[in-house]
């Protein structure tokens, strides 16, 4: 099969460092995605970096898969996948307010209160201590916190290695996927609504 041809520049540094994943955030996508969400996510960090009209073919497919509902986080979420591969943390930080959004709804469902201004991290430990979900996908969310939502929120130190941003276009990419997949697991627990509207909030 041809492969794209790479663009020459890349907006945010070189394309061979938007290309690249953290162990972490790899690890993460190859336990949490299956074999053909995995290939086609790293497809799409290649045509990201791509031509234009290969890159507007990935943006495309991206906006289509990071769609409301819910209208909030999905709708920002979204609107920041037309900014790749140039900007990346935002799109991280509204993806991760979803996986957030719904362990609050997974805590109100299953242990009947409501840790509506706990950050992640402490609504997975109360998930934990409860031992309300399988310990892999507590796991899961605890890398994704680690590694993806509390960094795009907080850190602001490049890792090192990169030259421009905290988060490179693939890892974006990758996070997208894990997001979609982490939240069809977790509403099998939280049985919410699309609209998120479930467990009194929108």
């Amino acid at each position: 099969m041809t492969q794209p041809k790479l663009a020459s520049r890349y907006k945010t540094g070189n394309s061979s460092e938007a290309l690249t994943s953290s162990p972490e955030i790899l690890g993460l996508a190859r336990q949490v995605l299956s074999e053909e969400q995995y290939n086609r996510a790293t497809k799409l960090s290649i045509m990201l970096v791509s031509s234009k009209s290969v890159k507007r073919d990935a943006i495309q497919e991206l906006t289509t898969l990071v769609a409301p509902p819910p209208k909030r986080p999905m709708y920002y979420a979204q609107h920041e996948m037309r900014l790749l591969p140039r900007w990346t943390r935002d799109a991280i930080r509204y993806l991760g307010d979803y996986v957030d959004l719904v362990c609050k709804h997974v805590v109100q469902e299953l242990l009947k209160t409501q840790p509506r201004n706990a950050p992640l991290g402490a609504t997975i430990d109360l998930l934990e201590k409860r031992t309300a979900l399988p310990d892999n996908i507590l796991t899961w969310l605890k890398t994704y916190n680690q590694f993806l939502y509390r960094p795009g929120k907080h850190d602001f130190q490049l890792p090192r290695g990169r030259s421009v941003h905290r988060f490179t276009s693939q890892e974006t990419v990758l996070t997208a996927f894990v997001t979609l997949r982490l939240v069809e697991i977790l509403k099998q627990y939280s049985h919410c609504s699309h609209e998120m509207n479930c467990h009194g909030d929108n």
